[in-house]
């Protein structure tokens, strides 16, 4: 704001912010495409006869497609409410099943690696569905009670607010499933990649 009037300064302003976050950006998108084809594609024999331009090729790709899922949750992230909010959900989501991973290699002697594989995917899947559903029924986390007892101002100011939030109490049946706290989405991962774990370890 100080600095506006200096011609050419917001705009040089402007490219240093992108240019930093996309050399951040692209490197993280590159990286993931780098793993995703030696750890994915690379033992499968149909790709694993590709030529290294071939495979150059194909990471390329698998970068662009890391690009265009990170711009859609770009404009996804609007909707996802605070950063605290957002940041638990996510990272619970992830670390639930992966923590249900580690039990089972550790307390689980009869659990193998199809079972630990299933654990994470459906572990993770159901609690992201979890996350992503209560945003877009546009579920709102339940304000506790509050008093303003024993406090010497008295002041009320109006916050203007253009939406209507949802409360898990207006919700029936199946929609509100949807309603359980983004804190308690780690403890579902983990209880979900449990029983799934150990049930396709006894089925294989």
């Amino acid at each position: 704001d100080s600095l506006s009037s200096v011609p050419g300064l917001p705009g040089l302003f402007v490219a240093c912010i992108f240019s930093g976050a996309l050399s951040t950006i692209s490197s993280g998108v590159n990286s993931q495409a780098a793993v995703t084809w030696e750890d994915a594609f690379s033992n499968i024999p149909m790709f694993a006869k590709l030529t290294s331009t071939r495979q150059a090729l194909f990471t390329k790709f698998l970068a662009l497609g890391y690009g265009f899922l990170a711009v859609g949750l770009a404009f996804l992230a609007g909707n996802l409410g605070g950063i605290l909010q957002a940041a638990i959900a996510v990272t619970s989501s992830v670390d639930g099943p992966l923590l249900a991973v580690f039990i089972m290699a550790l307390f689980m002697p009869f659990t193998n690696s199809k079972g630990a594989c299933s654990a994470l995917v459906v572990g993770t899947a159901v609690a992201l569905s979890f996350s992503f559903g209560a945003t877009i029924l546009g579920i709102t986390p339940e304000i506790l009670p509050t008093s303003t007892d024993a406090c010497p101002a008295n002041l009320t100011i109006p916050l203007p607010s253009d939406t209507h939030p949802v409360r898990v109490s207006d919700l029936q049946y199946p929609q509100k499933i949807f309603g359980l706290s983004y804190t308690q989405l780690g403890s579902l991962g983990l209880v979900v990649g449990l029983v799934v774990g150990v049930l396709v370890s006894f089925l294989t």
